[in-house]
């Protein structure tokens, strides 16, 4: 029984730990050169994401 355990549980933390976000690091040429299509001058927009604080809805 307990090395059945020990089994599980090694078997759960490489199923989550050891899998991981991968990415990859190709750029693409193509969409390099792509303008915006947002309006740039846009004065009063803010520079950042408000962050409430903890438990406030934003």
């Amino acid at each position: 029984m307990g090395s059945c355990r020990v089994t599980l549980l090694v078997l759960i933390h490489s199923l989550f730990f050891l899998s991981g976000i991968q990415a990859s690091h190709l750029i693409l040429e193509e969409l390099q050169s792509l303008q915006s299509s947002a309006t740039q001058n846009q004065p009063y927009r803010t520079g950042y994401h408000f962050q409430p604080q903890s438990h406030w809805i934003n």
